[in-house]
C-alpha cells in the first residue's frame, strides 16, 4: 500500500501538492479535482518521479471544498487510489 498520502497546503490558493510515502513502482500519477457535486474541474497526469510529490494548479478556482482523487497507475492498471478533501480560498 502507498501508506501515508498527504495533501498540502490545505487550505490552498494557487496549487495543491500530493505526496505519496511509497510510489509502488507506478509509471504514472493522475490527480483529479472534483466539486462536491462530483463535477470534474481539473485533471492532470504526471510521469512518476522518485520524490513521489506532484503539484496541480488550482488558481482561478472558486472558494470551496473539493475532492482530490490521486491515482497511481502501473502497467496501465490502477495500483492505488486515495480520495482527499482540499479547501480552496481566495
Amino acid at each position: 500500500m502507498a501508506g501515508e498520502t498527504v495533501i498540502y497546503p490545505n487550505p490552498s490558493k494557487d496549487s495543491i501538492s500530493v505526496r505519496f510515502k511509497d510510489g509502488l513502482g507506478a509509471q504514472n500519477v493522475e490527480l483529479s479535482v472534483y466539486t462536491m457535486n462530483l463535477r470534474l474541474v481539473r485533471r492532470q497526469t504526471f510521469a512518476a518521479n522518485g520524490q513521489n510529490i506532484y503539484h496541480i494548479d488550482v488558481s482561478g478556482m472558486a472558494n470551496g471544498i473539493y475532492a482530490v482523487v490521486a491515482k497511481l497507475i502501473k502497467n496501465g492498471e490502477l495500483e492505488y487510489r486515495k480520495v482527499m478533501a482540499a479547501e480552496i480560498i481566495r
